[in-house]
């Protein structure tokens, strides 16, 4: 499916999380409150109704055909599609069962990858249509794409265009054939609402400029409403929004607030005695029992402020995983160890030295080259790397892994410990730090 559908559609697809498309949409609206523009921009979100019901069944064999699965498939694929059986129940009896003649069924493993590819004949259309000049999307950087005209999530879309007339030609998806600049105009003839507030995406807020308590009024309502349930099921609720956001400091009070008055009850004002310390019921549960620098930026956006707050957690745990050295200094980046090599020279680094890549001191017969290495570097080091190995195969490339981990997989859990112990937090949820390592997640 990776190969076949896509970056703009992201459910169903191996690797693609959800989150990619809250950051890029809020990246987007930041680009259009923020950037001057003569013809003004425009956002179209669309919810399908019904769409798994919708789907025609010859339209999906022809999808099938066209991602050139060969006859058999096609055919067992179809079968399944086809085979469908529907009953009524009616006063307590089922009636008698008959054949639908569209749709795929809710529950079914293979329904959501049958409806991707169908949505993606769609991404086609919208792209050729970018490509002919008709549909003239919005550009968020200079050196990202050349511009995002939509986003797809399952049967949640949103359209993005820059609103000049007669761009997007939007006639070809059952809209009207000419888009003009005025905003009441383009909502009546696509027969869409007009409005200054788009609600949520995906479930999180849709952020036009500083995020406020406001903006996460639903994530405390939810917080405060579910106060008969277990602390960790409270606290695991706002983790969806963290992802892609950072929580306002007032917004994490509240939420630290509410957790404690359900602990030890009453509303805030009037509380009882306190059975546990605040500083046990914090401690995870055992204890009950290299990142490229970031910089802050003029006019940015929530997202990037907010990874910009989760990048130095990841500069504590980020190792750089060797697969065949092209793509790791020698010295410079961490890769072996606790810290980069260089700090662990008698003398100082060589000035062209930081350029030297891992697979330019590993020689051909599969040993290190210890003439091309600074001689002042420390024994024990020198000790530690005889015994790494470097597997010199051209597919297989350098990664960024997650050091504390013994996979290199990045675990939410261990970024937390970590955060803990380089900021002396010992008897407090900090939800500021817990916001920052759902971000860097």
């Amino acid at each position: 499916m990776s190969n076949i559908i896509s970056p703009s559609q992201g459910s169903f697809v191996s690797e693609r999380q959800i989150t990619d498309n809250i950051v890029i949409y809020h990246e987007i609206l930041h680009t259009i409150t923020t950037e001057k523009n003569q013809h003004g921009y425009m956002v179209l979100k669309i919810d399908l109704e019904k769409a798994y019901d919708r789907l025609d069944w010859n339209f999906i064999r022809d999808t099938l055909l066209k991602v050139s699965l060969n006859d058999t498939w096609t055919r067992n694929i179809m079968h399944c599609v086809e085979g469908a059986e529907m009953s009524i129940l009616w006063e307590g009896r089922k009636l008698d069962s008959f054949k639908p003649e569209r749709g795929v069924r809710q529950g079914d493993s293979i329904s959501p990858y049958l409806f991707v590819l169908c949505i993606e004949r769609l991404c086609h259309i919208i792209t050729e249509a970018v490509t002919q000049g008709r549909w003239k999307g919005i550009k968020v950087s200079r050196n990202g794409p050349s511009s995002i005209s939509h986003l797809f999530f399952a049967d949640d879309m949103v359209l993005f265009a820059e609103a000049s007339k007669g761009k997007p030609d939007m006639h070809d998806y059952g809209m009207p054939r000419q888009v003009l600049e005025d905003a009441n105009e383009i909502a009546s003839l696509a027969g869409i609402p007009a409005t200054d507030d788009l609600g949520r995406y995906l479930g999180v807020p849709s952020l036009h400029g500083r995020v406020t308590k406001d903006h996460c009024k639903a994530i405390l309502d939810r917080v405060r409403g579910r106060q008969i349930l277990a602390q960790s099921v409270l606290n695991a609720i706002p983790t969806y929004a963290m992802q892609t956001m950072l929580l306002p400091k007032g917004v994490c009070d509240a939420i630290d607030k509410t957790t404690r008055n359900f602990l030890w009850g009453g509303d805030g004002t009037k509380r009882k005695t306190s059975l546990v310390k605040w500083d046990t019921v914090t401690l995870p549960k055992e204890e009950e029992k290299s990142i490229a620098k970031m910089t802050r930026k003029r006019n940015e956006s929530n997202s990037w402020k907010g990874i910009c707050a989760a990048a130095h957690i990841l500069e504590k745990g980020a190792v750089k995983v060797v697969a065949n050295g092209r793509n790791t200094s020698f010295w410079e980046d961490h890769w072996i160890g606790e810290k980069p090599l260089k700090n662990f020279l008698i003398g100082p680094l060589n000035r062209n030295a930081g350029n030297t890549k891992i697979v330019d001191v590993w020689d051909e017969r599969g040993y290190w080259n210890w003439n091309a290495i600074d001689i002042g570097l420390h024994p024990e080091k020198r000790a530690e790397l005889s015994v790494k190995i470097l597997i010199n195969d051209a597919r297989k490339h350098d990664r960024i892994g997650w050091g504390p981990n013994e996979d290199k997989i990045f675990s939410t859990k261990l970024a937390y410990s970590l955060t803990r112990q380089h900021t002396g937090i010992q008897s407090t949820y900090d939800w500021k730090a817990i916001s920052a390592v759902h971000l860097a997640s």
